[in-house]
């Protein structure tokens, strides 16, 4: 059985919230094409690209911080930003996966 609205779609006064991904460009507008009071929010690749070159260099910064620490220190301080790395993905693709 097909549902009756997609998902993704959302009236005008629903949408206000999704001002603050719209504006730097990680999703963007559709309007329906049968009924144009409908707007789909679809993601734009740029704006993961943007994420992920953001990420790329935020650990260069995080390398660059190691230096002020012991070679034992090291392996635990990398061990422990990835995975607070990897809360935080696991976060936002649950998040993501909640707002299909």
């Amino acid at each position: 059985m097909r549902p009756l609205v997609d998902p993704r779609s959302v009236t005008g006064a629903q949408q206000a919230p999704r001002d603050g991904q719209d504006a730097p460009g990680y999703v963007r507008r559709v309007r329906g094409e049968r009924d144009r009071r409908t707007v789909t929010v679809e993601p734009v690749e740029d704006g993961m690209a943007a994420y992920h070159a953001a990420r790329v260099m935020s650990e260069r910064h995080l390398y660059e911080i190691q230096a002020h620490y012991t070679s034992e220190q090291v392996p635990l301080m990398i061990g422990m930003l990835t995975r607070v790395a990897g809360a935080y993905r696991s976060a936002t693709r649950e998040l993501r996966e909640k707002s299909d």
